[in-house]
């Protein structure tokens, strides 16, 4: 976990000594010390814990985690057809692989996970600084200062680069994309054409690789920006290197999936280059979840909704508290942006190369996402960069630097307040406290409890300490559990534990789906137990609340409906032994009673 830390603890010391000014002891690089601070204590809190907008890092406990510990039982990157995002690229999550291996044990990594992202995330702030000073054409420490803070002080920054998530990645990349361009097209390298357009492709097909929208939020913007950037006689060279470099970064991705489904970009692209094993309406549940309405005043709300008024607009679901992640920097990045178009002192040709890539996100999030919020976080470093350049010139007045300090300090109050807030006012509490999510904590107290509080600790246990007390060679399948990171998971390979996300079949679903159209719930039930016992199976655990959360999203398998799952228990044979604080239920699949 130190390991993890050192490298943000080396590159914020030297953010500080290049963004100090001399405005005094509240000079604008300190207030950096702010969100960094937020940042570092929240990635040190347990994985699941933190955020709120996140259910506690759903998916780094589903997949971000889980796949890079399944991977290291395996003894190396393996398909994993039970969850379907073992096809994306998962380069962050190779990266948490190579800490799983360094300490040999995946499940004290999950912390040291989040510090090698939050890691990312400060070089992701310093490569802002670099690209602020590449828009200025000219090193001001204002500027770099006024840059971290703009993008630091955002606390989506702040929420996805202190979870085991991958966002953070593709802003360091993209920043330093987006810096090179700028700097080839003004002649700040001596490097010539194929190499600059090398080196981007180099940045860009790890963004890719980091994660797969990149390939429309990040790739396809810097292109439209490089067109503006560089004349015409110099697309080709730079096109060309970009293209094959970039290319060659993706192809472990492509190769690895190409053997493992048919598809190289599995699961998109199905009509063209196939499904695998995945069926029409698996393949028709996924494609629906990730693309946006047809409809064009829909998709702008949506913009408006999630960006530029994050969270202040409109009525939330039922149960959700306002979280305005994006806060400030939106309407603060384009208002600098319409300043530095209009003010004649900036590179224009560099202004208007930046305007072009934060229209093209903004348009390729509209129409080519399913829409969440985090997914526009390449416009970020974008966006401070602007910041950092409108403000620069403020800082030559005195007057100037004081507004300057004011502001930096103020806007750090973002991922403070929403930090402070998370899970009723104890956002700390999950700092050093794995025994809490893993099972251990129940069964040391169980273990020191009288008898009677034992019995009460057992009855009101979670799944992780229930699945540790199973027998030995317990054969476990799960529906409706699809983040298992907490759970202890089996070292010999033998698949004891079975899960699948949304997107994928279990036994009981495959089951179903070759049962007549119309199979009553109790035959259904019937056929399902069966299956299960022929397998080996001895346990099924059922979580209803999560499989009506996937129904309500439209997301859930069709075979799947209440009152199957409700005659599962009460097929001959079953037996319910544990019923969970979630409603779900384990059932000891045995013998049927004898006629």
């Amino acid at each position: 976990m130190l390991a993890a830390g050192i490298p943000g603890l080396i590159v914020l010391v030297r953010a500080l000594r290049a963004t100090c000014d001399r405005t005094g002891p509240l000079m604008p690089g300190l207030a950096l010390a702010v969100p960094i601070g937020v940042l570092l204590t929240a990635a040190a809190s347990t994985p699941g814990w933190l955020w709120a907008s996140e259910f506690g890092g759903y998916d780094a406990l589903s997949y971000h985690l889980q796949l890079p510990r399944e991977w290291w039982y395996a003894g190396g990157i393996v398909d994993t057809p039970h969850n379907a995002y073992g096809s994306l690229p998962g380069a962050v999550s190779a990266a948490f692989l190579h800490l799983m291996s360094l300490t040999g044990d995946p499940a004290s990594t999950g912390v040291s996970s989040q510090l090698l992202v939050a890691g990312m995330t400060i070089i992701a702030a310093l490569a802002t600084a670099d690209l602020v000073t590449a828009v200025l054409g000219e090193d001001s420490r204002s500027a770099r200062a006024i840059g971290m803070i703009a993008l630091l002080s955002t606390p989506w920054v702040v929420v996805t680069g202190s979870l085991a998530y991958d966002e953070a990645a593709v802003m360091l990349l993209t920043a330093a994309a987006a810096n090179w361009l700028v700097r080839g097209s003004v002649g700040s390298t001596t490097l010539p054409d194929p190499a600059i357009g090398a080196l981007v492709g180099l940045l860009l097909g790890a963004a890719v690789m980091a994660k797969a929208s990149s390939g429309i939020l990040a790739v396809i913007p810097l292109g439209a920006a490089a067109m503006v950037l560089f004349p015409p006689r110099r697309w080709p060279a730079i096109a060309l290197a970009t293209a094959i470099v970039g290319a060659a970064a993706c192809l472990p991705w492509l190769l690895r999936n190409l053997a493992w489904t048919g598809n190289p970009v599995f699961p998109f692209a199905a009509g063209l280059f196939g499904r695998g094993d995945w069926t029409e309406e698996q393949m028709a549940r996924f494609a629906a979840a990730h693309r946006r309405e047809p409809s064009i005043a829909t998709n702008l709300g949506s913009l408006l909704g999630e960006f530029l008024f994050d969270d202040l607009l409109g009525e939330l679901p039922a149960g959700e508290s306002r979280r305005p992640q994006w806060l400030w920097l939106p309407i603060i990045g384009f208002g600098c942006l319409g300043w530095l178009l209009v003010d004649r002192k900036h590179r224009r040709r560099v202004v208007i190369a930046m305007a072009t890539a934060l229209v093209t996100i903004l348009v390729a999030w509209t129409f080519g996402t399913h829409g969440k919020a985090r997914f526009l976080l390449p416009a970020a470093p974008l966006l401070a960069a602007l910041v950092g350049a409108a403000l620069a010139s403020s800082s030559s007045t005195r007057t100037g630097r004081i507004v300057i300090v004011i502001l930096a300090w103020g806007v750090t109050i973002g991922p403070l307040a929403i930090h402070v807030t998370e899970r009723d006012g104890r956002p700390a509490r999950a700092i050093d406290a794995r025994g809490a999510f893993d099972g251990s904590l129940v069964a040391e107290m169980i273990r020191t409890a009288d008898p009677a509080t034992a019995e009460e600790l057992r009855r009101d246990a979670g799944l992780a300490f229930v699945l540790g007390e199973l027998p030995p060679g317990s054969r476990v399948v799960m529906m409706g559990v699809s983040d298992p990171w907490h759970l202890p998971w089996p070292e010999d390979g033998e698949g004891r534990l079975e899960y699948t996300t949304v997107w994928t079949r279990g036994p009981v679903e495959r089951t179903w789906a070759k049962l007549p159209e119309g199979t009553g719930a109790g035959t259904a039930a019937q056929a399902a137990i069966d299956r299960l016992r022929e397998r080996g199976t001895t346990h099924l655990i059922v979580s209803p609340t999560m499989l009506e959360v996937w129904s309500r999203s439209g997301w859930l398998d069709p075979t799947i409906t209440p009152e199957r799952i409700r005659a599962l228990s009460e097929v001959d044979g079953t037996r319910i032994v544990h019923r969970l604080p979630d409603d779900g239920i384990l059932l000891a699949i045995e013998e049927p009673s004898t006629p």
